[in-house]
């Protein structure tokens, strides 16, 4: 150890560590990044999903106007057929005819409204679902991407050190001579 501080300095050994310990702390915050982004991708799924849900309830609510809308109808129709009958009068012809299909043509047009209305909704939901997944697949994809980066920033990190060390003879052998990778030992 104490020929390898003689030949490269106790500095370029503290870059050495420096840039290792460097090197983990990239990684480890690419990790929490990684983290940080696949929670942010749950809970785009959990609004997605809530948003579907309200967007549903909202559908619902629609339909039940509707039906309420076709009650109504049947309700006021009944009122002109029993006060047009009451009064020796035939409902379905002149002034109380018209009164009738008057109201009919309203209501249903009422009840339209409110299925058209539960039709958007519906598809609201469907939407609100299908964006919260899409939103959460780009989260996915950046912590996946900051996790690489990560990984890639601190490999690039230790091989640039090393390469500083290499330059400041880390690796060379005391004498001073150029490492050998050449085998000892055997005919070959």
């Amino acid at each position: 150890m104490a020929s390898l501080i003689a030949t490269v300095g106790v500095g370029t050994l503290i870059s050495g560590a420096t840039a290792i310990f460097s090197a983990l702390n990239q990684m480890q915050a690419s990790r929490a990044a990684q983290a940080q982004f696949q929670a942010q991708a749950q809970m785009a799924e959990i609004q997605g999903r809530s948003e579907s849900l309200r967007a549903r309830q909202e559908a619902v609510q629609y339909k039940e106007a509707g039906t309420q809308h076709l009650v109504n109808v049947r309700r006021n129709l009944a009122t002109i057929n029993a006060r047009a009958a009451a009064g020796s009068l035939d409902p379905f012809t002149g002034s109380i005819g018209t009164l009738m299909d008057v109201n009919l043509a309203q209501g249903y047009q009422d009840y339209a409204t409110q299925v058209d209305n539960a039709l958007i909704a519906a598809e609201n939901a469907r939407i609100a679902e299908a964006g919260g997944r899409f939103q959460a697949r780009i989260y996915r994809a950046a912590g996946r991407t900051a996790a690489q980066g990560g990984m890639f920033q601190a490999a690039s990190g230790l091989g640039t050190t090393g390469l500083q060390l290499w330059e400041a003879g880390a690796y060379r052998p005391a004498t001073g001579g150029q490492p050998t990778t050449a085998r000892t030992g055997g005919p070959y």
